[in-house]
């Protein structure tokens, strides 16, 4: 049993190690009473932060959306021009999902949250979407061309390359790595944006 935590830091503690219990096996297994027993804390304790599973589910998806917004937001400050930037933050997009399947379908297929608007519409999940527009932004398409419609078909594209690439049938349906799908559909991506 771990050395219990301050009651300052068991938010924290909690938050850590769901995620990895995350890793490990998802979150069919993570409950709050595990989570105080991996910390040594009393199966009460856990509910002074969190109502439930579901609140602790919101907290580690927004977690995910945070760290894959600083990889994306990376990649795309490190590239040397608009369409290098889309294809760098989608090819970080990716390896996010694979670094981290089960965090990622958490994030977005876990049956607790997935109708859940609280999730979705998280600041971070907002954040990592609005990076997106941006990039397409950077484009300087015409003023009726609307750019959100755009990411979303942009986002949805790079989502579906990803949970392929998790599921391991990215391979077996193209033929091809996820990176080379990526950079085939990015470049039909950037020719719609120049057109």
């Amino acid at each position: 049993m771990k050395q219990a935590y301050h009651h300052k830091d068991l938010r924290n503690a909690l938050v850590d190690e769901a995620i990895a219990m995350l890793a490990d096996d998802g979150s069919g297994n993570l409950t709050l009473r595990e989570l105080a027993r991996r910390l040594g804390v009393t199966h009460t304790a856990p509910y002074a932060h969190f109502a439930d599973k579901k609140a602790l589910l919101e907290v580690i998806a927004d977690a995910g959306f945070a760290r894959l917004t600083e990889r994306i937001e990376r990649a795309r400050a490190n590239a040397t021009d608009p369409a290098a930037a889309l294809e760098a933050m989608g090819g970080e997009y990716i390896a996010f999902a694979r670094e981290n399947a089960n965090w990622y379908r958490l994030m977005f297929a876990d049956p607790e949250l997935v109708n859940d608007p609280d999730c979705e519409m998280s600041e971070q999940a907002e954040r990592a979407f609005g990076s997106l527009v941006e990039a397409i932004a950077a484009f300087n398409p015409p003023p009726d061309f609307d750019v959100r419609e755009f990411a979303v078909a942009v986002w949805a594209f790079v989502h579906g390359i990803a949970m392929l690439e998790i599921d391991q049938r990215i391979d077996s349906k193209t033929l091809q790595s996820a990176e080379d799908v990526l950079r085939l559909g990015t470049r039909v991506f950037v020719r719609g944006l120049h057109a």
